[in-house]
């Protein structure tokens, strides 16, 4: 069945991330994912978001969009996981990820060492702990001394790894039992990433079906089409910038633009960028304009194989939720 998660940045009030919490769970969603990039301003930390989120919920499961094994030791993670899943009765999901200049640059750390190494011996190790297995692990980029879990999770805690390229991709396929995707809900988009999951899985003797395929995209509706697309250009700078240009090509952008767009992005700033990137580009990286433009892309996100959307609702939380509660998710369950 069809999925639906919120996504949350951290950078409102542990008060307010909790009541936007509790009306998506309302509202019928299935996930909330909570994004760590401590220590940058303005965020709060995401061990205490999802905390605070698991002893005011009783249904939604909670997750992380995505901690970064280079600032959160995978031991560490393992023992948070398991806590929260004693806490939440098991609505535990971890995302992990290489993370970004705002979790790396403020502890003066390289970006990235290491960082297949760094990611593979991360999902490596966090699957022996959350197992309940007293580890120990001499790898390329990970150390762990003899450690076990008080209270290993009586259910299993899913791990998700974010992917753009290709390998990344691989080792979902390979090790994870998610992937996190911000990917264009386009049919060549998906297909791109669904096919090296896929590749991945097969060569570890695993199956496609296997895996959960999170795609978690900006979101915003009105009936001014260009003002909903102006609402998700800050997510969609930056998203795009990132993403692989073999994606590019096979959804048909514009790359000359999109150049543009990266060097604003490196010698400007956002500011710049979002004055760079035009509205063809944003419309292909989001979940954005009227209502009808909205449905027909969730509906290709589906379609075109990924389990669950997860949204960052850009504007007014609360209305953008209460859409996605009301019109959006009954006609896609």
């Amino acid at each position: 069945m069809n999925s639906f998660g919120i996504g949350f940045t951290g950078n409102l009030t542990v008060k307010e991330t909790v009541e936007l919490t509790k009306l998506a769970e309302q509202r019928g969603f299935d996930y909330v994912w909570i994004a760590d990039e401590s220590p940058s301003y303005p965020f709060r930390d995401a061990f205490v978001n999802m905390t605070a989120i698991a002893l005011n919920t009783k249904k939604i499961k909670i997750g992380s969009a995505v901690f970064v094994p280079y600032s959160r030791h995978p031991a560490i993670l393992s023992v948070f996981a398991s806590t929260l899943a004693e806490l939440s009765n098991d609505r535990v999901a971890i995302g992990i990820g290489r993370g970004g200049s705002m979790v790396l640059r403020p502890l003066g750390m390289k970006m990235w060492d290491k960082p297949m190494a760094t990611l593979r011996e991360t999902l490596i190790v966090m699957k022996k702990l959350l197992a309940g297995e007293t580890v120990d692990f001499d790898g390329e980029a990970i150390k762990v001394k003899g450690v076990k879990l008080a209270a290993p999770p009586k259910k299993k805690v899913p791990l998700y790894l974010a992917a753009r390229g290709q390998k990344t991709l691989e080792m979902v396929g390979e090790l994870a039992d998610g992937a996190m995707l911000s990917c264009p809900p386009r049919s060549e988009a998906l297909k791109y990433s669904l096919k090296h999951i896929e590749a991945g899985a097969k060569a570890a003797g695993r199956k496609l079906s296997d895996i959960d395929v999170v795609n978690y995209l900006p979101f915003a509706a009105s009936d001014n089409r260009d003002e909903a697309l102006e609402r998700v250009k800050t997510e969609v700078a930056f998203m795009a910038s990132d993403t692989p240009d073999e994606v590019h090509q096979l959804i048909g952008t514009n790359m000359v633009k999109m150049n543009e767009v990266r060097k604003a992005l490196r010698e400007g700033g956002l500011e710049k960028a979002m004055k760079a990137i035009p509205n063809e580009i944003v419309a292909n990286f989001s979940i954005a304009g009227t209502l009808d433009d909205c449905m027909k892309a969730i509906s290709e996100n589906f379609k075109y194989g990924a389990n669950q959307l997860t949204v960052a609702i850009e504007g007014d939380k609360e209305l953008g939720m209460r859409l996605m509660g009301d019109k959006i998710i009954p006609k896609f369950r």
